[in-house]
């Protein structure tokens, strides 16, 4: 069954598809899917996914019952799963992988493979390579989405979902190479660390912008060096109206800092007695797309 007939078998997702062809969420027709609306739909999604997202959240928040409301959260993570999945077998066509890219994403789409510092498919330099499957942690996701429809605006949001993520998994290294060397040179799958509550900074940042993404807030991870121990280290900066905020949800204290402008956002976290940051070059960073381990 393709991604199409599922979602024209879903009464939830048809009318979620609709609110973001329309931009009306309040005049959804509910009559059979047609395909050329779904390729609409996908078209939307690819050029504008935070947009996308934006409107079904926004949809789902005029709902005023409460089952209808989770019906839905649910639905849009399902329809966001179907969507990416069906772009990527047609942006790799015959192939399971992308090439290699260097560079960060400023959206995480199924099957993102985060590689870190290492180009080499086999070679990890300690870093094992992290590939999301969102159908495995939906529960999180829908979680996420909830708590962007509750909040009274997208700080708030921003607030909450950064708690969650931040108590999702503990920060444990000896615990978390565990889970990647049992399986030597394979990919470890994100939900691997989420269902064993352990990881690192980098499967914080993969979370939390995961979790940003279904908040509708835009958001991108960073890398640096921490400049009192020289040890690497990712996080995430997302913006709201133009303004922007750094959050460290793998901090042994959690924080965001806001600021006018990233480099206000490094500057006001120094002068707060957070950790400094050496900010590297994002092209010493390396990830790709990839079918392989998803189910």
């Amino acid at each position: 069954m393709t991604a199409f007939d599922k979602i024209k078998n879903s009464i939830e997702m048809t009318a979620l598809v609709r609110s973001v062809i329309t931009g009306n969420p309040e005049e959804v027709s509910l009559t059979d899917l047609k395909e050329e609306e779904y390729e609409q739909f996908a078209g939307i999604y690819f050029q504008k996914p935070y947009e996308a997202i934006k409107a079904m959240n926004n949809s789902i928040k005029r709902m005023k019952k409460n089952n209808a409301r989770n019906r839905h959260i649910a639905s849009a993570v399902d329809l966001e799963c179907l969507v990416e999945s069906d772009m990527l077998e047609r942006l790799l066509g015959k192939c399971n992988e992308s090439p290699v890219i260097s560079g960060i994403k400023g959206y995480l789409m199924q099957g993102y493979t985060e590689m870190c510092g290492e180009y080499n498919n086999t070679l990890r330099k300690y870093q094992e390579k992290c590939r999301v499957d969102k159908r495995h942690i939906s529960g999180i996701l829908a979680a996420c989405k909830k708590i962007a429809v509750e909040a009274e605006d997208e700080y708030a949001a921003l607030s909450r979902v950064s708690e969650l993520i931040a108590k999702t998994i503990r920060y444990n290294r000896e615990d978390a190479e565990k889970i990647w060397k049992k399986d030597c040179d394979k990919t470890a799958m994100i939900h691997m660390f989420t269902n064993a509550k352990v990881g690192v900074c980098r499967h914080y940042a993969v979370l939390t912008q995961l979790a940003l993404q279904e908040a509708g807030i835009k958001s991108k991870m960073q890398q640096g060096i921490e400049r009192k121990i020289g040890e690497g280290h990712i996080w995430v900066m997302a913006s709201i109206n133009n303004k922007f905020i750094l959050i460290d949800t793998a901090a042994e204290e959690p924080y965001l800092v806001r600021g006018s402008c990233e480099i206000d956002c490094y500057e006001n976290a120094r002068q707060a007695g957070r950790i400094e940051f050496i900010i590297l070059n994002n092209h010493y960073h390396y990830y790709k797309y990839s079918t392989r381990g998803l189910q």
